[in-house]
């Protein structure tokens, strides 16, 4: 029997699907014991929040920690409100971020059926991305910070693609003070998304040995001078030693091989997921690293086709994730953390997906 392809309108049923599930799930979830469930999976994050905004005498660690205890002394904290509002921002994220693949692109290029196909895919793929989902259901700032994330994206796209104006440095403003904001959130996440903006050379091209000796190079003189020594401290003599999802690798007092295959191994388990402690690790393997593989592995084989937007999510793809590696020793955590690093492989693997699309259309037209 022969299969029919999928098509727009089957499609759309299917996001419709989605979107309703995730509401439904949200009611139930939210109505249950799952707060305390999530909360404990991840730090009880939730929870410490939730304290801090009700005037417990616990120190606030980040910026949103401070925008809630504001919240509170103003008597406009609500716990579910704010969780409901994070949810919406959630199911924003999921419509947005493929269309940041589009950005500056002929309507021709991303109007072809495949091209949309694919861009409702993802749409998919990030309503079903169980960790993302999980965090929009309480108090969490990791979907906060994928929002801003995916605004950075968009102004960085306008600032790499125009020509000099006043506009244009009305934008660089706005890209500063989010990415200000993104450091006091988070501080690695704020500096991986400044830096790419000011790489200019084409590393990433089409030799990839070049790419990978620069970086290692960079990270072993980093290593060798003591710079990393704060973040590696951070991490330990002997990783983390608590929690189940523990990788136990250090990366302190070694030689300069040890300490490049250890964080080989360090970025293999938490980037790629290749670890596997439990049935859960599998599931997460299968739901969301699986889908980032297939895409990861489309973006290097078709990275001729990346231009300065393309390159600036790429650059900040390895510059985040080799940070979080550094400084975490835990699966748990770094599913947490490489989030927004994932989302960067998609927006620029449907962007290439658009465009080697377009370029074959092309070819064919010419020979015909």
């Amino acid at each position: 029997m022969k299969i029919k392809p999928l098509n727009p309108s089957s499609l759309f049923i299917s996001l419709l699907f989605a979107l309703s599930s995730v509401l439904s799930a949200y009611i139930v979830l939210s109505s249950n014991s799952f707060f305390a469930v999530a909360a404990s999976e991840s730090g009880n994050d939730a929870n410490y929040y939730h304290q801090l905004a009700t005037g417990a005498s616990i120190v606030s660690v980040n910026l949103w920690g401070d925008f809630l205890v504001w919240l509170g002394s103003i008597e406009f904290y609500n716990r579910g409100v704010i969780s409901f509002f994070l949810l919406l921002l959630y199911l924003t994220i999921s419509f947005i971020a493929p269309q940041l693949a589009f950005v500056g692109l002929l309507r021709s290029i991303k109007s072809a059926r495949k091209v949309r196909l694919w861009s409702g895919m993802l749409s998919l793929i990030i309503l079903f991305y169980p960790s993302l989902f999980i965090f929009s259901l309480d108090i969490y700032r990791d979907v906060l910070m994928v929002f801003l994330c995916l605004i950075i994206f968009a102004i960085v796209s306008y600032l790499l693609q125009s020509p000099f104006s006043l506009i244009k440095i009305f934008f660089l403003f706005n890209f500063l003070l989010l990415s200000f904001i993104l450091f006091k959130l988070r501080p690695y996440l704020g500096l991986a998304s400044i830096i790419p903006l000011f790489i200019k050379y084409r590393l990433f091209g089409h030799r990839l040995f070049y790419f990978f000796g620069f970086l290692v190079i960079f990270l072993l003189a980093f290593f060798i001078s003591g710079f990393l020594d704060p973040i590696l401290n951070y991490r330990g003599s002997e990783g983390f030693i608590v929690g189940g999802s523990s990788f136990g690798i250090t990366l302190l007092n070694l030689n300069p091989f040890s300490f490049f295959g250890s964080f080989i191994l360090s970025y293999i388990y938490q980037v790629f997921g290749l670890y596997f402690s439990s049935i859960s690790s599998v599931f997460v393997f299968a739901v969301e690293t699986l889908p980032f593989l297939f895409a990861f592995s489309f973006v290097v084989r078709k990275r001729h086709l990346l231009d300065s937007y393309s390159l600036y999510l790429v650059y900040f793809f390895v510059i985040y994730t080799v940070i979080f590696v550094l400084g975490n020793d835990n699966l748990g955590t770094a599913i947490r953390l490489r989030i927004p690093s994932y989302l960067a492989v998609y927006i620029v693997s449907l962007r290439l997906y658009a465009l080697d699309t377009y370029f074959n259309q092309l070819r064919l037209q010419s020979h015909s």
